[in-house]
């Protein structure tokens, strides 16, 4: 009973065109396919020389662990109109930092669509309206452009060049009180 408490701690979040939901062992095949085993995807992702199938068993543990902790948010995304796999989002305290990180990652056919800045807003607005945060950070390897793109339509500011996860990224960073939600369609969906 206690495992599933806490899970439900974390509610699934809908937007106009996705579900963000927790994942589960079902969706790790998706996952490797879509997020880990694509060169193209992993490019502006952190290095690994793990296989994907271990990466995304990894990433499935971590957010199992995250949503268990209520360490405020770890969700794949997904496609509201036929539940298909898209990839993954998350908001995470950094400690090192003593920050918060919101990160997503889509498969490349859902590039170009508006679905980062759609799974974005709502991370962010879970964040700062349900966890109450008073700052949220993401970061960029500076050559995915689309990506800053994403930050920047939802008012986050570069903040400077610096080195994560072995990686050269940009900073960016948004205040609880820089942010407009806006109107786009946002609703939780609390697990029984």
């Amino acid at each position: 009973m206690g495992h599933n408490m806490a899970a439900s701690n974390i509610p699934d979040i809908e937007t106009e065109r996705l579900i963000l939901r927790g994942p589960t062992e079902a969706d790790l095949p998706d996952w490797v396919a879509c997020i880990w085993g694509d060169a193209e995807v992993m490019r502006y992702m952190p290095r690994s020389t793990d296989a994907p199938e271990v990466r995304a068993k990894a990433v499935l543990a971590g957010f199992t662990n995250a949503r268990e902790q209520r360490q405020i948010g770890a969700w794949v995304i997904t496609d509201k109109a036929d539940g298909r796999f898209m990839g993954h989002c998350m908001l995470r305290y950094r400690e090192a930092l003593n920050d918060h990180e919101l990160g997503y990652a889509l498969g490349k056919e859902f590039w170009g669509k508006g679905y980062a800045t759609e799974t974005a807003r709502a991370v962010a607005r879970y964040g700062f309206e349900q966890a109450n945060l008073e700052r949220i950070f993401g970061v960029v390897i500076p050559e995915n452009i689309p990506s800053a793109r994403v930050l920047d339509h939802l008012g986050f500011v570069y903040e400077k060049d610096d080195v994560l996860y072995d990686l050269p990224v940009a900073f960016y960073g948004l205040r609880h009180e820089q942010f407009i939600p806006g109107d786009a369609y946002y609703r939780l969906i609390e697990s029984l």
